[in-house]
């Protein structure tokens, strides 16, 4: 798209230049050109700057930037995000339904090892009533 543009731009100003049309002093030859070359450095130049930038954002930039960050969002953003969600029906039915869970294995587990023990305290006495 940019390179259509700037074809278009390049078109104009030589055009301006060829024909020596006089036109005011924002909209000449120089003018249409230097958008022409930006539209090109866009589509061309630009892209290839960033690809071969990329590495050092990834790996120097970002990182800098998110040790500044951090903890900015630690102190105030993490506070909004956690009293956002402990206010949340949906989180806090969650937290009841995992905690019922929990409790339930509990009980289930208590059951099983007490009737275990049941077991085991039953056969002792009766080996104590045999003898």
């Amino acid at each position: 798209m940019f390179a259509i543009i700037a074809a278009i731009l390049f078109a104009l100003a030589l055009i301006i230049e060829l024909f020596t049309i006089t036109t005011n002093n924002v909209f000449n030859a120089t003018t249409l050109t230097t958008a022409g070359l930006l539209c090109v450095a866009e589509t061309v130049v630009v892209p290839k700057v960033v690809e071969d930038m990329m590495p050092y954002i990834v790996n120097t930039l970002v990182p800098r930037v998110l040790d500044g960050v951090m903890p900015q969002v630690r102190e105030k953003v993490l506070p909004v995000i956690i009293d956002d969600l402990s206010r949340d029906p949906k989180v806090r039915k969650m937290i009841t339904d995992q905690t019922q869970s929990v409790i339930n294995e509990a009980a289930a587990e208590l059951r099983e090892s007490s009737e275990g023990a049941d077991d085991r305290l039953e056969s002792a006495f009766r080996k104590i009533m045999r003898q």
